[in-house]
């Protein structure tokens, strides 16, 4: 068997206990050595929902790969990238076209960033939203940290960061203003 064979059978054994996935994937592959190391938490984040991130841009080809990878650096289990194109004039979708990372791409006639985030919206499969504008960044842990806090408290529906400013000092560290 490999461990592809197994997993509906691993699916259906498992049921609610959680403690022996661990075990059942051991049972599901010939050679224990091809097991990567499981921890319990990284099966946990497995039922965290998915989310959608909706990036608006207009003429913020320049940005587009630090906020792609900023989003990557999340380390969020699932999720979707949207890019949204407001009516760029510079080689946005260029850009875009050349990227390796996984994102749904979508261009309109320049309507403003609302527009463009109402955009993302509709095609959003995510069952949560979550916008970064092209040329901001996220502290790291940002969307696990919002999801949690979702999940922790039920009755909010809606989670608001806030922005702060820094700089890059001579070290290339950052020193918020």
């Amino acid at each position: 068997n490999s461990l592809a064979d197994g997993v509906l059978m691993a699916k259906l054994l498992l049921g609610t206990k959680r403690s022996s996935l661990t075990e059942l994937i051991k049972q599901t592959c010939n050679n224990v050595k091809d097991i990567v190391r499981f921890k319990e938490t990284e099966f946990e984040e497995l039922n965290m929902p998915l989310l959608t991130v909706i990036i608006p841009m207009y003429n913020g080809a320049q940005f587009i790969k630090s906020a792609l990878q900023n989003v990557i650096d999340q380390q969020y289990p699932g999720i979707e990238i949207i890019l949204v194109d407001d009516g760029s004039t510079d080689n946005t979708r260029q850009i875009v076209e050349e990227l390796s990372e996984d994102v749904r791409y979508f261009f309109q006639p320049n309507s403003g960033p609302a527009a463009a985030r109402n955009r993302g919206i509709r095609d959003a499969s995510g069952e949560l939203i979550a916008f970064l504008d092209v040329d901001d960044y996220w502290p790291l842990n940002t969307l696990k940290n919002l999801v949690n806090n979702l999940n922790e408290q039920p009755q909010i529906q809606v989670i608001r960061g806030y922005g702060q400013l820094y700089k890059l000092d001579d070290n290339g560290e950052e020193k918020f203003i």
